[in-house]
């Protein structure tokens, strides 16, 4: 899941969001970054695919 056009980044920033102690922190992390750095940060969250399903509807619509 990309966030950000990387075309316009200078830098990247890959975060892991699964179920449980990853998924809120992830949210944040992304929040604040495409709230202070959305033009200079491309931003891609990783979710190992068997446990995609499993993450909370908010979060699968937010990324």
């Amino acid at each position: 899941m990309t966030l950000i056009h990387h075309d316009k980044a200078e830098l990247a920033c890959v975060f892991m969001v699964e179920p449980g102690h990853y998924e809120w922190p992830a949210i944040l992390l992304a929040s604040s970054l495409m709230a202070f750095a959305a033009d200079d940060v491309a931003l891609h969250a990783y979710c190992r695919s068997h446990l995609i399903d499993q993450l909370h509807p908010e979060t699968l619509r937010f990324f």
